[in-house]
């Protein structure tokens, strides 16, 4: 993953962003939670074939903390930016946020797509939750910062 991964990045400082794109998929699914998603949709598929499948089967996203995982969509994520497809760079932030949802990364890549995209206020929202999960997942006591008094408004943190 790693080669194919610089390979992309090498594809994007030349400019070629197109060709970057299709550097940084082929990353993606190198990696391991990749194989195993298509493994699962292939099971799916033959059970459908025989009984019927649940279609939820096919959607469970499958929590991947692998960082080259993270780093090739974030990668791709921002040459969608450059191009511009903001619609598919928003997918590929989402995306991180839900394979990886205890990692900063997702957040502040999405974070960056809803601010390009003119969307401040889902912006703001997705990063108090983020590190509202975050803090979560370090132990610590949320609940203590949720409601703050900030210049006589209740902000949520």
């Amino acid at each position: 993953m790693e080669d194919t991964i610089r390979a992309g990045r090498a594809k994007y400082a030349a400019g070629q962003y197109k060709e970057a794109l299709h550097v940084f998929t082929e990353a993606i699914s190198l990696c391991p939670c990749a194989l195993e998603k298509r493994k699962r949709k292939r099971e799916a598929q033959e059970l459908h074939d025989t009984e019927g499948a649940d279609q939820a089967a096919l959607d469970v996203t499958v929590e991947c903390y692998n960082s080259l995982h993270l780093q090739a969509l974030s990668y791709r994520a921002g040459t969608f930016e450059k191009i511009p497809d903001i619609r598919r760079a928003k997918a590929d932030a989402q995306r991180m946020v839900r394979i990886a949802p205890c990692s900063p990364e997702g957040y502040l890549r999405t974070n960056k797509v809803l601010r390009i995209d003119q969307d401040p206020g889902a912006a703001f929202d997705l990063l108090t939750n983020g590190i509202l999960r975050l803090l979560e997942g370090e132990g610590a006591q949320v609940e203590d910062i949720k409601v703050r008094q900030l210049g006589g408004e209740k902000w949520m943190a």
